[in-house]
């Protein structure tokens, strides 16, 4: 239809046809509908959800891999007249011939083991139950400050689930065969996901003299804080199935106690790969909120209302003092006091893919302002951006927030010896 009206305008105008506009039309209609046959396939995958039977899992499939061909087609005639007016890096992210054909490969490999081999046609299917019950106990821990106790106990109770089918899964499951050691990795994701909903605890021992080292060698690994992942359910988990979960351990853990003076914290981190740390470090953000690197937060009343948080950034730049307190019937934080007295605290790279941070927090600052009694709880937290400029967060204890505030409502517990 749109090529045969730009014919006829072409016709009606004459000399006064605009051939510019004309290229312009049609770039906007090419990139119109690569976009439409990327949807129609994304809808089909996402039907996925709903499958019960093997049949409506192939019929999804056909469905979603047919639309993807004509979005490959389609984007290699764009890719011959490249639109002009609209930015080279969106063209090459999102419309190109290899994204599409990389999406046709995966998908028709699961579309070929499940009609080849019915038994792993059925465990598939246990594998799609266990993504809708954790789609739904995403919509129990979404990013908020206050979440009621009943809300991770249903959560909870849809993990369980998830985790039942995923054992059910690999009960149907040839072995060995890289579906098998794949929904091992999910069932093992399952468990840390689980764990992830309890509220971690944690001694502080008191050291004396040069002993602070050695205490320093019981240390705890961060976990991942996303809220299950995602914020919603998302069709390419299913080719979790045979590619496997991504790797969420980066390594970070980290080690606290207390001497006669203060608290100390110390943390190390690596990366998988080699890092520029001047280029992810040192790049000025706009706010001091925006690029952090750690926060380590104490409630020292314990009452889930009030949070005192050291932010530091790795630039070397002096560490911010924040206190907050929680807003009720609101749900949110609200900021009450900042300063940078008192705290210190050293990060530096000690390797292309290390590095070490070691805090300083003494009880004689007005922000902590005392000691604390042997036996004393106190709520803590300690968060990590490891590449501050992918707000990507691990966490001491996950608090399904996403905005870098904290959530003092699920601060894990420092037990003080």
């Amino acid at each position: 239809t749109a090529e045969r009206d730009l014919a006829r305008i072409e016709q009606e105008e004459g000399r006064r046809f605009d051939s510019g506009m004309v290229r312009l039309a049609r770039s906007v209609w090419g990139i119109g509908r690569t976009h439409a046959r990327l949807i129609e396939g994304c809808l089909a995958f996402y039907c996925l959800y709903t499958a019960d039977r093997v049949e409506q899992v192939t019929g999804a499939l056909e469905q979603g891999l047919a639309a993807y061909r004509q979005g490959l087609e389609e984007s290699r005639a764009l890719r011959k007249v490249p639109p002009r007016w609209f930015s080279r890096t969106y063209h090459n992210r999102f419309l190109t011939p290899g994204t599409f054909a990389t999406e046709i490969r995966e998908w028709s490999r699961l579309l070929r083991c499940v009609r080849q081999h019915p038994e792993w046609g059925r465990a598939f299917l246990h594998f799609l139950c266990s993504c809708r019950h954790v789609a739904r106990a995403r919509q129990w821990v979404k990013p908020r400050h206050v979440l009621p106790p009943s809300n991770l106990i249903t959560a909870q109770a849809e993990l369980e689930a998830a985790r039942r089918e995923l054992e059910r899964a690999r009960s149907q499951a040839p072995a060995p065969s890289r579906a098998a050691r794949n929904l091992d990795a999910l069932h093992a994701r399952a468990e840390m996901d689980l764990d992830r909903l309890s509220t971690r605890s944690i001694r502080c021992p008191k050291v004396r003299g040069g002993r602070i080292e050695q205490a320093m060698s019981h240390r705890y690994a961060l976990r991942p804080d996303d809220a299950l992942r995602a914020g919603g359910p998302v069709q390419w988990e299913f080719l979790e199935f045979f590619d496997g979960p991504r790797a969420a351990d980066v390594g970070i853990d980290f080690a606290v106690c207390r001497d006669d003076d203060g608290i100390i914290v110390d943390i190390a981190g690596r990366f998988d790969d080699d890092v520029d740390f001047d280029t992810e470090w040192h790049v000025p953000p706009e706010t001091f909120m925006q690029r952090w690197l750690l926060l380590v937060s104490f409630d020292t009343a314990h009452d889930h209302a009030h949070s005192l948080s050291l932010v530091v950034q790795p630039d070397g730049s002096p560490p911010l003092c924040v206190k907050t307190t929680l807003v009720p019937d609101r749900g949110n934080l609200h900021v009450v006091d900042e300063t940078r007295e008192g705290w210190s605290i050293q990060v530096q790279a000690t390797g292309p893919r290390t590095w070490h941070a070691r805090a300083g927090l003494p009880f004689s600052a007005s922000a902590l302002g005392r000691s604390p009694a042997a036996g004393e709880i106190w709520g803590f937290d300690l968060a990590c951006r490891p590449r501050p400029s992918q707000a990507v967060e691990y966490h001491f204890n996950a608090t399904f927030e996403s905005w870098g505030e904290g959530n003092v409502a699920r601060y894990g517990h420092l037990v003080f010896d």
